[in-house]
């Protein structure tokens, strides 16, 4: 960049400073570049390109021209220092906006979740008469109060229209495994739908981990709890004896080497 000569117009076009602005600093003595001898154009050089930079960091901290270039112009000026002290200024105002960020997003997803449920009873709302209640007082009882209300805690922060989505996306995958029903158990398409199955069954329950004993504690009770099974929706119980032997061979497989 030492032998670097712009004109005004592209000394703007390269910083985004207006042309009518780099006049005004050269009119007030902060930016001046030399005028060439054999042309009426200021020519901008390397230390002019620097100056200008300093010039736009002490603005973008709304310091007064005047100030600026009283600064500037300074004999003990420090160009290396300056724009360590430009760093750090910045580093502090990142953290700021980092946090104003973060503010903005919560409050954000707050008001996106008005219809987030207050009490775990709205969970069980679509259930026959007392039945919500029979499938809560058996959950605690399987999992434990802490393991339930956990659960129910993730699911209420989803938002009624959050959970309703996971009630339709499983609803979908019961449908896509009774179609795949005449094919073997560790049937790959079976088994891909049965992953599916998987992940959704984690999401109601709000964790990330595998949980093999209660997911195969589940697929038993689709066959012998009438309760719990999928008659409500439609299937028989081969298809819940088809669904607990897939869910078998799937637990299996991905636990032979990751137990």
């Amino acid at each position: 960049m030492k032998n670097v000569k712009l004109k005004v117009n592209q000394v703007a076009e390269l910083t985004g400073v207006s042309v009518r602005t780099l006049h005004h600093y050269d009119a007030i003595g902060l930016l001046s570049p030399e005028r060439t001898e054999d042309s009426n154009y200021r020519l901008y050089g390397e230390m002019d390109l620097y100056r200008l930079q300093q010039i736009l960091l002490y603005r973008e901290f709304d310091m007064p021209l005047i100030q600026i270039k009283e600064l500037l112009d300074a004999p003990d000026y420090d160009r290396i220092e300056e724009l360590l002290k430009h760093r750090n200024q910045l580093e502090e105002r990142k953290s700021r906006l980092n946090t104003l960020l973060n503010t903005i997003d919560k409050t954000i997803s707050h008001l996106q979740h008005k219809t987030r449920m207050k009490t775990p009873k709205e969970l069980y709302e679509g259930f026959p008469a007392e039945l919500g209640t029979t499938y809560r007082k058996e959950a605690i009882k399987r999992f434990g109060k802490t393991e339930v209300e956990q659960s129910e805690q993730q699911l209420m922060n989803r938002g009624k229209d959050g959970v309703q989505a996971l009630v339709d996306k499983l609803a979908s995958v019961h449908r896509k495994l009774k179609n795949v029903e005449e094919l073997r158990p560790n049937h790959e398409v079976v088994q891909e739908y049965i992953h599916e199955h998987h992940q959704l069954i984690l999401a109601f329950w709000g964790t990330t981990e595998n949980r093999w004993e209660a997911y195969a504690g589940l697929a038993n009770t689709y066959v012998t709890d009438t309760r719990f099974n999928l008659t409500g929706e439609g299937y028989d119980k081969p298809f819940a004896e088809f669904l607990r032997e897939a869910i078998a061979v799937y637990i299996k497989d991905k636990t032979a080497n990751n137990p």
